[in-house]
């Protein structure tokens, strides 16, 4: 995707997708079909992702989180936790 096709995406409210997929036992994440990182389990490749789209959110953005080949939706604003959050006593 080049860099216009990306600015009039975010122009026009298009979600930012990150996709979490299993490539060569290795779980990879993109952004916007851009390489975004690599994992070594599911869990972890998922918790990456969501902690990104809430990071996006936050910024204003719709963001969505996809994973596997049938590139399901997951429900990323609560199910995994942030891996830096502060954790209540």
């Amino acid at each position: 995707m080049s860099s216009v096709s990306r600015h009039r995406a975010r122009v026009a409210g298009a979600p930012c997708v990150f996709r979490a997929q299993l490539r060569a036992d290795v779980w990879s994440v993109t952004k916007d079909d851009e390489f975004y990182g690599e994992h070594l389990s599911r869990n972890e490749a998922l918790v990456s992702a969501c902690s990104a789209a809430r990071s996006m959110e936050a910024l204003g953005r719709v963001a969505e989180v996809r994973v596997g080949p049938r590139d399901d939706l997951v429900r990323h604003q609560d199910r995994y936790p942030q891996p830096f959050a502060r954790r209540r006593a």
